[in-house]
């Protein structure tokens, strides 16, 4: 039976966990919580933003949004296009992370395969392919006090195995 709680974009926001730790951007110990079993991951829904703020203060962290684009005549291929929105008081931290979700995610197949090979049918999702969409300078983010906001978006197809 399928399940509609999984969604593609928590397979690509695990891989570019997985990336960001590589690549040294971010360091898994600047995410951990005393009160917590496991460290926490700096890749959040909006809604999360005031835990977030509260657990770990002053720490960059990517806020994603996704919309599901139109069905075209291949109904069995979901396109989507991702939102990371790079919160942090440090500009070139916004611009370093901006650029390394682009290289890393804007391969088209390339990036495809990566993320099924990391993934290694863990989740119900085949992508096909990834390119940036859109990106966006940070921006003074007024309603976090200090921090800046910078953007990119990632639009990418995939179809669900199950």
């Amino acid at each position: 039976m399928t399940d509609y709680s999984k969604l593609a974009v928590y397979g690509i926001n695990d891989y570019v966990w997985a990336k960001l730790k590589e690549s040294g951007l971010f360091d898994e110990q600047d995410y951990y919580v005393d009160e917590f079993a496991d460290f926490v991951i700096p890749i959040i829904p909006a809604q999360q933003i005031p835990e977030f703020n509260n657990l770990l203060p002053g720490k960059t962290y990517l806020i994603y949004d996704y919309e599901i684009l139109r069905t075209g005549e291949n109904y069995w291929i979901t396109e989507e296009i991702l939102t990371y929105n790079i919160v942090s008081p440090s500009y070139d931290k916004i611009n370093q992370t901006i650029t390394f979700i682009q290289a890393t995610l804007s391969k088209f197949d390339d990036a495809a395969h990566d993320i099924n090979a990391y993934n290694n049918n863990a989740t119900p999702f085949e992508y096909h392919f990834l390119y940036n969409e859109n990106t966006i300078s940070p921006q003074n983010f007024v309603t976090e006090g200090g921090f800046m906001v910078g953007e990119t978006q990632i639009r990418y197809t995939y179809v669900r195995k199950d």
